[in-house]
This record gives C-alpha cells, sequence and structure tokens, in this order.
C-alpha cells in the first residue's frame, strides 16, 4: 500500500518540482554600455518598455557607463536611452527570450534631447552573451 501511494504522488512531485521558476530560467536580462565619441557616458537614463504590456522599467548607468535590467520577462520590448546633450536614442521590435542575456550597448550622439535617433530590430536577435 505504501509503495501504491508512493506512485500515486511521484507524477505530483515531478510537475511541482519541475515547473518551480528554480528549474529553469523563466525570464532574461538586458546588459550594456552607453557611450559617446569620447567614452562611457554615465547617469544616462535606460528605459526598457513591454510593446505587449505597455510595462516599463528605467535605471540609469553607472560612472562606467554600464546598466543591467534582470529578471525581465521574454517579450519584445523598446529600448530608450537620453541624457541632456544627446540625441535620444530609441530601438524597436527588441525580442527577448526566456534564459537570453542580450547585449544593447549604445553610442550616443552629440545634439538636442528631443532628437530621437531610432534603431529598428529586424526579425532576429543574436544573443551575444549568455550566463
Amino acid at each position: 500500500m505504501k509503495t501504491a501511494l508512493s506512485w500515486m504522488f511521484a507524477p505530483l512531485f515531478l510537475l511541482l518540482t519541475l515547473g518551480s521558476p528554480t528549474f529553469g530560467q523563466n525570464t532574461g536580462a538586458v546588459v550594456g554600455t552607453v557611450r559617446d565619441e569620447t567614452g562611457q557616458v554615465p547617469d544616462a537614463t535606460v528605459e526598457l518598455t513591454n510593446e505587449n504590456t505597455g510595462v516599463k522599467r528605467s535605471t540609469t548607468t553607472n560612472d562606467e557607463g554600464h546598466f543591467e535590467f534582470g529578471n525581465i520577462q521574454p517579450g519584445t520590448y523598446s529600448f530608450r536611452v537620453s541624457k541632456a546633450g544627446f540625441k535620444t536614442y530609441l530601438s524597436k521590435g527588441i525580442l527577448l527570450d526566456a534564459g537570453a542575456r542580450l547585449r544593447q550597448d549604445v553610442a550616443l550622439t552629440v545634439g538636442d534631447v528631443t532628437e530621437t535617433v531610432t534603431v529598428e530590430a529586424g526579425p532576429a536577435q543574436i544573443n551575444v552573451s549568455s550566463r
């Protein structure tokens, strides 16, 4: 009887274990560096917006111009970088898959923040970095 109960609960145990977030990576990350022609750009505002849900996350670059968004749900995103004295950078259609770690390095150009450089993403993204 004890063996029969063990076999009866084994599928439930597997379902709960394999379906948990700790088993597989269900989110991704977007990382990168913001630079200009003279080097890194600290304190730039970086925004990542899910194009389907409208959920937006933002951060600022550190002293070396680096930024990172972790635990991002898979989906299609737009990516905006702005800082006073530079043209705003905007990239749309960025596809993030579960478990992916996408690198989005940006070269800002001097100009008015109201000017925007727009980049449309192609049909496929290349995962250039892995965990």
